[in-house]
């Protein structure tokens, strides 16, 4: 349901240089979480460094690792 709530994410990492607004509440929703997140990526301006790509295979490899399968076709893990 759109309007339900869940209990909510208590973002206490938060840093010193961007804390979370005081009109926030304690525990956040996912849409606070993301609109805290976007106003960071703005104040620092890192959303010029992220690069989007489809993840297209998640697989368990020894020692605990995980092999990632980007759309592109490389591989990482």
């Amino acid at each position: 349901m759109a309007t339900s709530r869940s209990a909510g994410v208590c973002i206490i990492g938060a840093g010193s240089d961007f804390p979370i607004p005081e009109d926030m509440p304690d525990f956040l929703s996912h849409w606070e979480v993301i609109r805290y997140l976007e106003s960071y990526a703005d104040r620092f301006e890192v959303r010029a460094h992220i690069a989007r790509t489809d993840v297209t295979d998640v697989a368990p490899v020894p020692d605990a690792a995980w092999q990632v399968t980007l759309g592109s076709g490389s591989a990482d893990g």
